[in-house]
């Protein structure tokens, strides 16, 4: 019996609270860029391993009274990973990319952390063996000379929003 599971919200009854675009911080393999949301490819990022970490600082004036607090991202290729203030939260990997982050938001200083990581897919083209031939791996799959990889990355829009 599914008695625990929670129902999403009515799309008509949720406020803007805070918008989260413009620039993110980007932690990619060791490296930083400060970017607002577009996907790796756009960013020249077209074969990576590990997830990219998106960081965010920003304020709030005040928490809504009475209210569910939601952080909605639009677009995630393909799951993500928040920490809120500290606070972990559970990954998704399907639409909605929708927290509840009601008791780890504050007024004043937010700190927002998401991690993302693509399917293999969403990597570009898997390298080829040294040597491809070799008895221990597999003959190389033959590619195509256009291969452009899938679009990967929080792509947005970002934003916290209240609910009844």
């Amino acid at each position: 019996m599914l008695s625990s599971v929670v129902a999403e919200p009515s799309l008509t009854t949720r406020q803007p609270v805070e918008d989260l675009t413009g620039d993110w911080t980007l932690t990619v393999d060791g490296k930083t860029i400060t970017t607002p949301l577009r996907s790796w490819r756009d960013l020249g990022i077209t074969n990576i391993a590990s997830p990219v970490l998106y960081s965010k600082e920003f304020t709030l004036n005040a928490k809504p009274a009475g209210k569910r607090l939601l952080l909605e991202c639009g677009r995630v290729r393909d799951y993500a990973k928040v920490r809120l203030n500290g606070v972990e939260l559970p990954a998704r990997g399907w639409q909605p990319y929708r927290w509840d982050v009601t008791d780890a938001l504050k007024a004043g200083r937010n700190v927002l952390e998401i991690e993302v990581r693509s399917t293999p897919a969403g990597r570009g083209p898997a390298p080829v063996p040294a040597n491809p031939t070799s008895a221990t791996s597999a003959p190389a799959a033959p590619r195509r000379a256009s291969a452009i990889p899938t679009v990967s990355g929080l792509l947005g829009p970002v934003g916290i929003v209240a609910s009844n």
